[in-house]
């Protein structure tokens, strides 16, 4: 992968902390991997802070793994910068994995809470 992936945005927000949904906003991105010259869809899983930095979730296209990068935001161009600290990665991924089983199991209560309204009715 490039060392640094840049793309042009003019309202960013973390994910959890936004008035803004990410589907709002970014859905994907494009970048290009080493040894490829094609660019690859990734799609935005979300974007959170851990800590004092701000990180990306992506999903390349036909993918099953996802990819954590640290991003920065600097006069509308947003930075991609590949974590190469093995326990930042554990930390960042583990704060991903949060946000994530968060999310999941609050919209499977609110689909069980819209079925039991159903049935109710």
């Amino acid at each position: 992968m490039s060392d640094e992936n840049n793309m042009q945005e003019d309202d960013f927000y973390e994910m959890g902390k936004s008035k803004h949904s990410i589907e709002e906003k970014i859905e994907a991105v494009y970048l290009i991997f080493d040894g490829s010259d094609e660019e690859v869809r990734c799609d935005v899983l979300g974007i959170f802070q851990v800590e004092d930095d701000e990180y990306i979730a992506l999903l390349p296209e036909g993918e099953d793994n996802i990819i954590l990068y640290e991003y920065e935001e600097s006069g509308g161009d947003i930075n991609l910068m590949p974590i190469e600290d093995e326990e930042e990665l554990d930390l960042v991924y583990e704060a991903y994995q949060a946000l994530f089983d968060e999310d999941y199991e609050e919209n499977a209560e609110e689909m069980e809470d819209e079925r039991d309204d159903e049935l109710d009715s």
